[in-house]
């Protein structure tokens, strides 16, 4: 009877560990956001989609397929904006992979799931991260612009002739 009892320990045990190996899938996180629509001069009254580049009137939806995500056309007192649905890209993780979704499914089946390691978390970067980014994206553009200004004024004083 001892044994007996002793193998259905061993065995809840080892059940046990081999469940703490399993990776566990993690759904992507979607978010909102609220942008300025574009609207093109020959079509004043409507939202220009760029990613289908058709007009769109109050109210309708389209598809974002290059990004995964849905955008609705919506106007207030200050003009034309659109209400972004889209996927959220986590942190970088070593511990999660993203499992890529099936070829043209629509948003939000074409976000990707993880599939992260027992005890792995996905995170996402805060406001204040993605506004920190964006900044210093902006102060190397700058910089860039700076040196190629300096290189284009260099050249031409090499190609002026002297007087």
């Amino acid at each position: 009877m001892k044994s007996i009892v002793l193998a259905c320990v061993v065995l809840a045990v080892g059940v046990a560990a081999q469940q703490d190996r399993t990776n566990v899938v993690h759904e992507a996180k979607l978010v909102t956001r609220t942008l300025v629509a574009d609207v093109l001069r020959d079509a004043p009254g409507l939202c220009y989609g760029s990613t289908t580049r058709l007009y769109y009137e109050e109210g309708m939806t389209w598809d974002l397929e290059v990004f995964c995500g849905k955008s609705t056309c919506m106007k207030n007192a200050t003009g034309f904006f659109e209400i972004v649905n889209d996927c959220a890209a986590p942190k970088p993780n070593e511990k999660c992979q993203p499992i890529i979704p099936q070829p043209g499914s629509v948003f939000p089946e074409c976000c990707p799931q993880f599939e992260c390691m027992p005890g792995a978390t996905l995170e996402y970067p805060t406001e204040a991260e993605i506004k920190a980014e964006i900044k210093k994206a902006e102060e190397a553009q700058k910089a860039e612009q700076l040196k190629f200004a300096a290189l284009q004024k260099e050249a031409a004083a090499t190609a002026a002739p002297e007087a």
